[in-house]
């Protein structure tokens, strides 16, 4: 015979057993929807070798962010991360893709951190630039990443540096903060994408950065140094000289400091970039001349004012040097960005700015982003085109 109140009462612990482990395991793990919502109003006017003025939408790189972790005990966690990068004016999904923006997964403990996937690296390593970020509801436009990641240009004939920050195919390990200072190594298998066929003979080249940062009460310090080697086959792709389906290795570093004086942050940013083994279809104003060289100065500043930021920039890109000797004249571009990020609250903020782009006769520097997000009629400009942007925009955080 048994005993059915004590069957039931065994019953009762085993089904609170379960639901103690499911709670334990949950609380080891966790997953988080958020994400950016950021667009604007914004009028685009050109001016030099090319007149006219459009108003649209523009975009401000919004995305939807999936990431969580699982402590694994003893001090070991996985972590991941999927980031879609979306248009809001017009419901396009960044690049196609829904990992087209920082997508990865890695393990991480006392030692640091190791992840694989597709993540930002050297491109626009600004100190206390806020705007390059996404960090403000002033348009993105407004960075100097228009200059910084490009060799003469990000029109048609314009040349990125590190894939326009992206790079797929990746690993890195991110070591832990050490006294305020914190590094990165990471190598891509090949920046541009599509892994190497198995019946190929050359592979697609690849590329390695290394990260160095400071931050220690109000001193900030970024460096970084890049290097994709073209070793066989054809890159047709931003970066190499898509024209003829020549690839062209890179070189690049940068290196920034600033201060928070309190009243003021003030940076001082250095960058130089350099593709190499150009052909003559590399670009109007560099042809055949084996290496192209280019450096810019950023000057960002950023001022307390009421309860928001009152944001500056001056970045100058000096004439491209040509490997043969001597520069191409009259391919530098200077550009200058003013802007107010005013918070609702702790997830809403809204954003004034004004931007003006000017290029030398031989230069086609863009505004950062104003053809990739949606600007309709901020195509590829022509040497010598300036641009201004006056924006009006609403960011919100989810």
């Amino acid at each position: 015979m048994f005993n059915l109140g004590e069957t039931c009462m065994k019953k009762s612990l085993i089904a609170l057993a379960v639901l103690a482990a499911a709670g334990a395991a949950s609380a080891q793990s966790s997953v988080t929807l958020g994400g950016i919502l950021k667009e604007g109003v914004g009028r685009t006017s050109f001016s030099g070798t090319g007149t006219g003025s459009n108003t649209a939408l523009i975009d401000g790189s919004s995305r939807m962010l999936i990431s969580g972790t699982e402590d694994l005990g003893g001090g070991l966690a996985a972590f991941f991360q999927l980031d879609t990068r979306f248009r809001m004016d017009d419901g396009t999904a960044g690049a196609t893709r829904v990992n087209s923006g920082n997508t990865f997964v890695g393990l991480r403990g006392g030692w640091g951190a190791f992840q694989a996937g597709q993540m930002d690296t050297h491109y626009c390593t600004s100190v206390n630039d806020d705007i390059a970020g996404n960090g403000t509801a002033i348009a993105l436009q407004a960075s100097s990443c228009g200059l910084q990641g490009f060799v003469n240009g990000s029109g048609g004939t314009g040349r990125s540096i590190a894939v326009t920050s992206r790079s797929q195919n990746t690993l890195r390990y991110v070591t832990p903060n050490l006294a305020g200072f914190t590094g990165q190594v990471s190598y891509s298998f090949n920046p541009y994408g599509s892994e190497r066929a198995v019946t190929a003979t050359t592979s697609r080249g690849s590329a390695a950065q290394l990260g160095l940062n400071y931050d220690q009460g109000p001193l900030a310090v970024r460096f970084s140094y890049y290097r994709h080697t073209a070793t066989g086959g054809t890159v047709a792709t931003t970066g190499d000289n898509a024209a003829t389906g020549t690839a062209a290795s890179q070189r690049a570093y940068t290196l920034g400091a600033g201060w928070d004086f309190g009243v003021a942050k003030v940076g001082l940013t250095y960058d130089r970039s350099e593709l190499r083994d150009l052909t003559a279809a590399a670009s109007p104003s560099v042809a055949g001349v084996g290496t192209a060289q280019r450096s810019v100065w950023i000057l960002p500043v950023t001022v307390p004012l009421g309860t928001g930021q009152l944001i500056g920039m001056y970045a100058r890109a000096g004439d491209v040097k040509l490997g043969v000797g001597g520069t191409a004249a009259n391919t530098g571009a200077k550009m200058f960005s003013l802007g107010y990020n005013y918070p609702l609250s702790k997830r809403t903020s809204l954003g004034v700015s004004y931007t003006k782009l000017d290029n030398e006769s031989a230069a086609v520097y863009q505004l950062y982003t104003n053809n990739s997000l949606g600007n309709s009629g901020a195509a590829a400009i022509g040497a010598g085109a300036d641009q201004s942007l006056v924006y009006l925009g609403l960011r919100h955080v989810f």
